[in-house]
This record gives structure tokens, C-alpha cells and sequence, in this order.
């Protein structure tokens, strides 16, 4: 049982690693399933097993990347630094996802 939850986690996480590289490169609209299916190099019934439709798997990749955003935000301005440290911080992680790439899949949303 644990080995077949495994298995359907890491293929949920090909699909949203696919789909999140997609929306950023093509944006939502000019992704189509058949191309996350290729991207993420599973069946589309694995796919539709998943998620009903592109919407829904945009809407679960949005809240799983807005959750994690949200919990290193949280925190950072949970810990006991200064205030200004803790703003420091939160600058610096917006500006390293922005030297990494990240900020474009802000834009994908």
C-alpha cells in the first residue's frame, strides 16, 4: 500500500512539475493536457485520474505553490529576529526567486 501511494505521489508531483514548467514557458492558455502528458511522460489516463480537466490542475498547482510560498513566508515572520530582519528576509527571498527564474511562474499564475 505504501509503495502504491509512492507511486501516485511521485507521478503527481512529474505532472505539476511538468504543468508549472509549461504555464510558465507557454502560459495557461497555449498549454494543452496532451503536452503536459508528453512533458511529464505519463499516460492520459494517469493524467485524467489525477485531475478532471486542465483547470483543476492548474487551480491544485496553484494553491500546492501558493501553500509552500505562504509557509516560508510565515516562517520568516514567525521567527524571533528583529522586524527588520525578518523584512530583510523576505526581500532577499523574492529577489533569489527572481535570479533563479522563479518569478516567472508567479507571472504563469
Amino acid at each position: 500500500m505504501a509503495a502504491a501511494q509512492k507511486a501516485i505521489a511521485d507521478t503527481k508531483r512529474k505532472i505539476f512539475e511538468a504543468a508549472l514548467n509549461l504555464f510558465t514557458e507557454k502560459g495557461y492558455e497555449r498549454t494543452t493536457m496532451d503536452d503536459i502528458i508528453a512533458a511529464a511522460q505519463v499516460s492520459k489516463g494517469s493524467i485524467y485520474w489525477h485531475f478532471k480537466s486542465k483547470m483543476e490542475l492548474f487551480s491544485e498547482l496553484f494553491e500546492f505553490w501558493f501553500e509552500s510560498v505562504l509557509t516560508e513566508m510565515n516562517a520568516t515572520m514567525r521567527s524571533d529576529k528583529p522586524p527588520v530582519e525578518r523584512f530583510r528576509l523576505l526581500i532577499e527571498m523574492t529577489l533569489v526567486q527572481w535570479i533563479e527564474g522563479q518569478l516567472d511562474q508567479v507571472l504563469a499564475f
